[in-house]
């Protein structure tokens, strides 16, 4: 078998293309006097940072470096508010109340709940709420069905977390409908969930009372003496330990009283400021 007299050998062709696509010459621009060519001249106060010479090499080092922090920055802060958000939905923070404050409250909006706006500015940086009698860490938020209880229970909870401090957020009927359905089974389960709720540091109990139960005599329906053991529990553990707790009910004073009981309500009185939270239904008021 003969080959091709028109055939080229690679070695030809590699030649051929070389001829007709010569290499750009790379001037190597000498060494800068300042920084040797590490585009960097040590470290320098108040923070002993790294200081980058004016070079076009120390220049470019500068920019890659700011490129890389700030994208550091940009994935930390999605890490952070990924985290966030599983705590918001880990506490059990309602998601109609997130993102609500208090400091957006004015005008008609505002009237009845001036004391309530004061502690929540107060609970939510942690701190307690300075009063004539004393400064209280725990507080009874009681009022009116709408009048923005709630909300404030959340904006207090959505503080802490974004502090990276551990918060639970109880429905108190949600709550005691998850212990009861424990209840028969081996183990108990129940006891630990309310560990959980002592471990953390604030606890939030919304809702807590129905208004609308009754006797017929009109005094409110008061908690079952289970319900009243396992609120007690709380109580006792959190007052023990000095953490915060939170509640909210629709039921004015005396009715909350007659409510939990005169054990857990002595608690209570003592380390809790109970604050009145009247005013408009925030829930009927429409946006201009």
């Amino acid at each position: 078998m003969t080959r091709d007299r028109r055939m080229v050998t690679i070695d030809k062709k590699i030649a051929e293309y070389r001829q007709q696509h010569p290499r750009a010459t790379v001037v190597k621009e000498p060494p800068c006097e300042t920084c040797g060519g590490s585009g960097y001249h040590g470290y320098g106060p108040p923070d002993w940072i790294k200081e980058y010479c004016d070079c076009p090499r120390g220049q470019r080092l500068k920019r890659e470096q700011e490129e890389f922090e700030a994208r550091v920055r940009g994935e930390v802060q999605q890490a952070r508010q990924h985290l966030c958000d599983i705590q918001f939905s880990a506490a059990g923070i309602q998601e109609r109340n997130t993102g609500l404050t208090v400091d957006g409250l004015s005008g008609e909006t505002l009237t009845g709940k001036e004391a309530a706006v004061y502690a929540v500015q107060h609970l939510r940086d942690g701190q307690p709420i300075p009063t004539d009698a004393g400064e209280f860490g725990w507080a009874v938020f009681h009022g009116p069905v709408g009048t923005g209880k709630s909300a404030m229970l959340s904006e207090i909870a959505a503080s802490w977390i974004e502090r990276g401090r551990a918060v639970v957020v109880i429905q108190w009927n949600w709550m005691i409908a998850s212990i009861q359905a424990t209840y028969g089974q081996d183990g108990d389960s129940w006891v630990s969930m309310l560990e959980d709720i002592v471990r953390a540091d604030i606890v939030l109990v919304d809702d807590l009372g129905d208004p609308d139960s009754r006797d017929r005599r009109g005094n409110v329906q008061p908690l079952s003496p289970d319900q009243r053991s396992k609120l007690y529990m709380i109580v006792d553990r959190r007052y023990g330990t000095g953490k915060p707790v939170v509640m909210a009910t629709n039921l004015p004073r005396t009715d909350f009283r007659w409510l939990v009981g005169t054990r857990i309500y002595s608690r209570l009185e003592e380390a809790a400021l109970f604050v009145p939270v009247n005013g408009a239904n925030l829930r009927e008021v429409k946006p201009c």
